[in-house]
């Protein structure tokens, strides 16, 4: 029964892992593919924080970082195609 009481166990590996790959896409999404790689630098960037939670150091920052580069490159992307589009940013009265 050693394996009992461990259910919400993570490894190391595992939010170093997250928080890498949420840094990653955060920097391309910068570049390329803004609309679909923001919103996954958020997603893995909010999970490695969660399991960062309370952590010090680099994962915890790589987290918080991919998940700020993600943002904004999903609102630049967001106002980028309403700016494209044949109404713009305003209304029309």
């Amino acid at each position: 029964m050693a394996g009992y009481g461990h259910r919400n166990h993570v490894t190391r590996g595992n939010a170093h892992a997250l928080s890498l790959a949420s840094l990653i896409t955060g920097i391309l999404s910068l570049i390329v593919f803004s609309i679909v790689l923001g919103p996954v630098a958020v997603v893995t960037g909010y999970l490695a924080m969660n399991r960062t939670r309370g952590a010090r150091g680099g994962d915890h920052t790589m987290a918080v970082v991919g998940l700020v580069l993600g943002a904004i490159a999903t609102v630049l992307a967001i106002v980028g195609i309403a700016a494209m589009s044949g109404n713009g940013l305003y209304w029309h009265m």
